[in-house]
């Protein structure tokens, strides 16, 4: 329970909770991802590692890791529905990404991570709300909430858009060449 938001705390992580889990989702630790990638999000395999260290204890920050890689099972819907095995899925997401062109592809993964990002600092947003509102306080505005998404979102992207292009060119490139596609 200390990896995910509280459903009842956050009706946004409720809704994306359950779809994740209908898609099957599977969430478990991995001993090879850094305690800096506090989670991360297997397409293929339709698995949330969790890195050990936050998975035996988790920080502040891993319901916000969580909930924004639990977002992405949600965008992988349509491979998920399609198919049913690593390998199929494995194959019809190199096949979404080759019929994209480089930029399409970069631009379509970093709104993506944005998407995610939002959703995850949405839900923090929520929780916080829940318990102002528990101990007889009458909670945060609404467009308060929204200007602290957005501004979180903001920090976010000046700090990781570039890293997640380059990444996003990195394997786009690996799958244009394993299909033996000339760049």
């Amino acid at each position: 329970p200390d990896l995910f938001y509280d459903p009842k705390e956050s009706h946004t992580f409720a809704k994306v909770w359950k779809a994740a889990i209908a898609l099957r989702v599977r969430v478990m630790p991995l001993a090879t991802l850094s305690k800096k990638h506090a989670a991360q999000y297997d397409r293929a395999n339709n698995v949330v590692h969790v890195s050990e260290a936050e998975f035996t204890r988790p920080t502040s920050t891993t319901k916000r890791s969580t909930a924004h890689e639990l977002y992405h099972v949600v965008q992988n819907r349509n491979v998920l529905t399609k198919v049913s095995t690593a390998k199929q899925r494995a194959a019809l997401i190199d096949k979404g990404v080759l019929a994209m062109k480089e930029d399409e592809y970069v631009r379509q993964a970093w709104s993506k991570e944005v998407k995610a990002e939002a959703f995850a600092w949405t839900c923090d947003g929520e929780t916080l709300n829940h318990f102002e509102r528990a101990q007889g306080k009458s909670g945060f505005p609404a467009d308060f909430l929204l200007s602290v998404v957005k501004q979180r979102v903001g920090e976010f992207t000046q700090q990781k858009k570039r890293e997640y292009a380059i990444k996003a060119r990195r394997d786009y490139r690996a799958i244009s060449r394993r299909h033996g596609v000339k760049l």
